[in-house]
């Protein structure tokens, strides 16, 4: 017994020796580093992971910011997404929402570019896309950008109709059209759409065709004074004068100043009639 004492009392500093030789080897052959190297590449993939999830909350923050008309900070976080998740898609083209309101449309071209690069099937981006080019007075790069958008989304009625406008700008009234025509087909209860297509078919010297767009727009919206005036000067056009003098009055109650010239016109075909009175009064007896 006192030898087997003896023995285990030599060999506990046998086994600290053992076990700081051990320790001392697995830091010289980089053991312990590799160790370390894993929990930070663990950590990092964590980080990762929650990368999109924080970016997504971000995204919506900024959402919510534009509602609050808080553009500087919605910038701000939808920035912060995108440094979380570069490839989030919808946090480029916010931020081009952003950017546009802000009048710099420079940076909004290169967020919304940014956008559809990511998503190229993003139509909305590539209609702000156009938008944005139009306001630098780059035409062709906008009605590209329009053309694509709609050609992803066909039902995309804006874009057709801001694609049918700059159409007709450019001096192309067939094709300005068809553009419109689309954006009528896609969403018919769109009044400024029918209110562009009565313009080119004004241009283009096709009254009938005019008269029924014109007075689609003003079925639409009968408060548009753009409308009833665009529909008298077509139906005066069709020498239907009575009708193109009540839509005149509705014009003026709406307080648009109907250029004298026209009426001058007018009155040489048909003097002007009694104005009728809009409405009762609320209160006032019959």
């Amino acid at each position: 017994m006192p030898n087997e004492h003896r023995a285990n009392r030599r060999f506990r500093p046998q086994r600290r020796w053992s076990l700081a030789l051990a320790v001392a080897l697995l830091v010289a052959t980089g053991g312990l580093a590799e160790t370390a190297s894993g929990e930070a590449q663990r950590r990092g993939r964590a980080r990762q992971q929650a990368g999109p999830r924080n970016a997504a909350q971000h995204n919506a923050r900024g959402v919510e910011l534009i509602g609050e008309s808080k553009l500087e900070e919605a910038l701000e976080a939808f920035e912060n997404a995108i440094e979380l998740d570069p490839e989030l898609a919808q946090a480029h083209f916010n931020k081009g929402l952003v950017l546009s309101d802000l009048s710099r449309l420079d940076d909004a071209i290169a967020s919304y570019a940014t956008a559809v690069q990511l998503d190229p099937a993003y139509a909305e981006a590539h209609f702000r896309l156009g938008q944005a080019w139009y306001g630098k007075g780059q035409v062709q790069e906008c009605i590209e950008a329009l053309q694509r958008a709609v050609e992803i989304e066909p039902s995309h009625a804006p874009a057709h109709l801001s694609l049918g406008q700059i159409l007709f700008t450019e001096g192309r009234a067939r094709e300005s059209v068809a553009a419109l025509q689309n954006a009528v087909q896609a969403d018919p209860e769109l009044a400024d759409a029918h209110l562009a297509l009565g313009n080119v078919w004004g241009a283009l010297g096709d009254v009938d065709e005019a008269i029924k767009a014109f007075g689609e727009a003003v079925r639409l919206a009968p408060d548009k004074p753009e409308a009833h005036f665009r529909l008298a000067v077509s139906l005066y056009g069709a020498e239907e004068y009575a009708e193109a003098w009540k839509h005149v009055h509705q014009a003026q109650d709406l307080e648009l100043a109907v250029p004298e010239p026209f009426l001058d016109a007018l009155r040489q075909e048909m003097p002007e009639p009694k104005r009728q009175e809009r409405t009762t009064r609320a209160g006032s007896g019959p």
